[in-house]
């Protein structure tokens, strides 16, 4: 992925990084739908299967009875 830099004589100016190689490969645009975060609604980050957090909406999240303690 990485690959090393071709041999460059000392004292010869090296290629500017913030100069786009126009003869390179361009990467290609993504394609698919966009979704927008003001059109999902709030999500709430929940741990996933590895060990990271996951977003998931809060209307896709189960739904947990409440105790009622008014008639104990």
């Amino acid at each position: 992925m990485n690959e090393p830099l071709p041999y460059r004589p000392p004292g010869e100016p090296g290629p500017d990084p913030l100069t786009p190689d126009l003869y390179g490969p361009v990467q290609q645009p993504l394609s698919g739908a966009v979704e927008l975060a003001a059109e999902r609604g709030p999500v709430v980050y929940v741990p996933g299967a590895h060990g990271g957090f996951v977003a998931v909406r809060r209307e896709d999240l189960p739904t947990i009875p409440t105790l009622s303690l008014i008639n104990i």
